[in-house]
């Protein structure tokens, strides 16, 4: 194959972006495909037009009822449902600021989101109220709006006025009363395309979550991009969606790319192999985003010979490395070549593709449209480095985010002279393909979602039986990367505390993604002269442990 061939002529090294606000892209589509379903979840499903009525309804009320105005930030805290695309489309189009966060949040992470972002309204769930109901008092949290099991009817009756401020005065107020209070016409607000659309929290270069800020612009781009490079048709295409759709991937990535063309998403709260292959032949869904671990469960599936996938034509790859054994195995039993490819959070996207079903060991391919990348050497940031000579991954496009919330220092070393410093270590070749060989960073990736070590071990330091505790990620079979923690215990703890123990406490206390995989007790952790935990050293011989084995296994 040549690998450059991927680089069709009908996609040029530079694309025209509209500059109108992110929500133009539901209500085009709205318009020119008004009876095509927009989403389809569980027993529930809702055209384009119905979505966008209902969206314009929640806007309306949030402008009307809770006084929400342009620019003020309100928190979406929910899993993968419908409710949360209503929610979303109805923020943006009051000119407010969507704080996208992650599901999985445990009570001290929400406080820190939500007071980083000073929110002051908060949609969630039933099962999620008792967590927001802890932090509530603390922060300035006025409006908490409850998602329940039937908010997704259709919409038969209407809330009056004083209706509806009866219902504010006596506690939280449901998603579906502040639709049934207002009407479906679009708000009225000026949104400028480079007025800030979303917050997306990520970890920065002191382990403290940052708030990734992208414009509307920068989502016009991404989903102009993304649509473009796959040559995907309007009105007519299928997505499956289950990753978060507060993470980049299922945002940027997913959801809003699905919308721009008019697509059909069959959104899933969880991934369950099983039911996504039964979804995939009952919906003909050809275009999926995942973290490697998926497509492995996917194609390692015992019935996955059984079901007619046939329809699947575009397989993106993103959040952990991809293996070969996986990209094999996926090829040979479903008979698509997973796409690879690099991106972040603060790019909003993918900077970098791979040609479809091409794989090539640490390949990460030609950079998308409008999309610059350099290497150069990580000492110093100055030095670009040429053909072959492995350095510092740095890239600048207008998907690219307007900067870290309220955080300028974090900026400001992230981004230089225009250019995102990525931490990601890599190269390039004779051909100009890139390849990611490493991260400079410490933050450890486990199935496509990343923590910063900092943040395990302040957990685990809470803890009174833990003395001294230190946290690295190590390799995994299914995760790619999993997190391991190094504890040395109280003395009077020595033997009375279990590794179970100490997983089980973290579980608490972290998103499940988060708390330690494995725990090792020792008793004493490796430190410079100074006292500073070595780290490195803990890395070095989880490395050597297993290169014993597999040299064992060789024998």
């Amino acid at each position: 194959m040549n690998l450059l061939s991927f680089k069709k002529p009908n996609i040029p090294a530079s694309l025209k972006y509209s500059k109108v606000p992110l929500n133009r892209i539901l209500e085009d589509s709205a318009q020119e495909f008004p009876n095509r379903y927009a989403v389809i979840f569980e027993d529930f499903s809702i055209t384009y037009s119905d979505l966008n009525s209902l969206a314009n309804r929640f806007a309306n009320s949030l402008k009307d009822y809770l006084h929400v105005n342009k620019g003020d930030r309100v928190a979406v805290f929910l899993p993968n449902q419908s409710q949360f695309i209503i929610a979303f489309y109805g923020i943006i189009k009051t000119g407010a600021i969507a704080v996208l966060l992650d599901a999985m949040s445990k009570e001290q992470e929400l406080y820190h989101f939500l007071k980083d972002s000073g929110a002051e309204t908060i949609i969630t769930s039933e099962h999620l109220c008792p967590i927001v109901n802890q932090v509530q008092r603390d922060l300035k949290l006025k409006t908490v709006i409850v998602c329940k099991p039937n908010d997704s009817v259709s919409v038969f009756t209407s809330i009056n006025k004083s209706e509806m401020n009866y219902i504010l005065k006596n506690g939280n107020v449901s998603l579906l009363e502040l639709i049934l209070a207002s009407e479906p016409h679009h708000p009225e607000v000026n949104i400028d395309s480079k007025d800030i659309a979303t917050i997306m929290y990520t970890g920065g270069t002191t382990g403290s979550p940052k708030g990734v800020m992208h414009t509307h612009y920068n989502h016009i781009v991404t989903v102009t991009q993304q649509s473009t490079w796959w040559g995907l048709g309007k009105g007519c295409e299928t997505g499956g969606l289950f990753i978060p759709v507060t993470h980049v991937g299922g945002l940027c990535c997913s959801l809003n790319m699905l919308i721009h063309i008019a697509g059909t998403i069959v959104l899933m709260q969880r991934f369950d192999p099983s039911q996504f292959l039964k979804l995939i032949q009952e919906h003909g869904i050809g275009f999926v985003c995942a973290v490697p671990t998926v497509y492995l469960a996917l194609a390692s599936h015992p019935d996955v010979e059984k079901y007619d996938l046939s329809t699947l034509k575009v397989c993106l790859s993103g959040g952990a490395h991809l293996p070969f054994e996986v990209w094999s195995l996926f090829k040979s039993k479903i008979g698509v070549g997973i796409t690879n490819g690099f991106g972040m959070t603060e790019s909003s996207s993918q900077i970098t593709l791979c040609p479809p079903g091409f794989f090539k060991k640490e390949l990460i391919g030609l950079p998308i449209p409008d999309t610059q990348v350099k290497i150069v050497d990580p000492e110093n940031g100055d030095k670009i480095l040429g053909v072959r000579e492995e350095g510092e991954i740095v890239a600048k496009g207008p998907q690219f985010m307007k900067g870290y919330w309220e955080n300028p220092e974090e900026t400001d070393a992230t981004v230089r002279g225009g250019w995102l410093f990525t931490g990601d270590l890599g190269l390039f070749d004779e051909n100009g393909l890139f390849y990611h060989i490493g991260r400079k960073k410490e933050l450890i990736n486990t199935g496509g979602l990343k923590v910063w070590p900092n943040e395990v071990e302040g957990v685990l330091y809470d803890n009174q039986a833990v003395k001294e505790a230190i946290v690295i990620g190590v390799t995994d079979k299914y995760w790619g990367e999993k997190v391991k923690a190094f504890v040395v215990l109280e003395p009077e703890y020595n033997v009375k505390v279990s590794e179970n123990d100490i997983i089980q406490y973290c579980k608490t206390k972290l998103s499940r993604f988060k708390a330690p995989k494995e725990v090792e007790f020792r008793e004493k952790i490796p430190k410079t002269p100074l006292g500073k935990p070595l780290r490195r050293v803990l890395v070095e011989e989880e490395k050597e442990k297993e290169l014993n084995l597999k040299s064992q296994k060789q024998q």
